[in-house]
């Protein structure tokens, strides 16, 4: 049976309870939804934040939710700041207790139903926020099949939620976290380097690829669209592989 996303138009003020800066470029933004006993949304959709800018007109960006649908109580966004962008730089000037409209949810990538016998997801950058949807509504079921995040970044103050991520690895068998960085610089980094989708391929390729597997994808065009034809290449079927990506 496969997952059917709600669907859900409807727009509403969300108030925010709280900022977490990752690092100068991205933000964590926890907002409490007006409304939010309706509000119902599955691992991997998205809403429209909508803000006016400085000339009164509305501006509309889509963003993907990176909270659990298990999470009552408020949404979060994670959210990379674009110094050319329309919306990102007037969210940055916001505060907590600061209001925006969002519109939602929408989006046909989400976390399948029943779960397979096993979960690759590859990531890079902001495009870890559905796939963080997907791993905490998983973790609350201490990982019931074996899932493997394979996460990108360029440095290492880039690697968004990294104590989390981390965590789930050391407390549950059945979830490991791959970060990697994609610098050719000599800096300290104690983990993987180079291109994620390529550390993707060199462990997937060498293990049981079967039909039981399902990958998620998520990030940059040029990424997933490498990452996609990585995985039809070692065989992988079409209809097993889920990806979002952005301009």
């Amino acid at each position: 049976m496969t997952a059917q996303p709600p669907i859900n138009g409807k727009r509403r003020k969300a108030t925010i309870e709280r900022v977490l800066s990752v690092n100068a470029e991205i933000n964590l933004y926890h907002l409490k939804l007006e409304g939010q006993h309706d509000f119902s949304f599955l691992p991997g959709q998205f809403v429209m934040v909508i803000l006016k800018d400085k000339e009164g007109k509305e501006v509309r960006r889509a963003y993907s939710i990176a909270s659990s649908p298990l999470e009552k109580g408020h949404i979060e966004l994670c959210v990379k700041k674009y110094q050319d962008g329309k919306l990102s730089p007037l969210l940055f000037k916001m505060k907590k207790g600061g209001q925006l409209d969002i519109e939602g949810p929408y989006g046909r990538y989400v976390l399948q139903a029943p779960l397979p016998g096993e979960i690759a997801c590859i990531a890079a950058g902001t495009g870890i926020a559905p796939i963080m949807s997907m791993i905490r509504t998983m973790a609350a079921s201490s990982f019931p099949v074996m899932t493997t995040l394979y996460y990108g970044f360029r440095y290492p103050h880039d690697f968004i939620y990294r104590d989390e991520l981390l965590s789930y690895a050391q407390q549950h068998p059945t979830f490991q976290a791959i970060p990697t960085i994609s610098t050719k610089e000599d800096i300290d980094w104690d983990g993987s380097r180079g291109y994620v989708q390529d550390i993707a391929k060199e462990r997937i390729s060498s293990g049981n690829l079967g039909s039981s597997i399902h990958a998620y994808l998520c990030g940059p065009p040029g990424m997933v669209e490498s990452a996609k034809k990585m995985l039809l290449d070692i065989g992988m079927r079409k209809e097993d592989i889920f990806r979002e990506q952005w301009e």
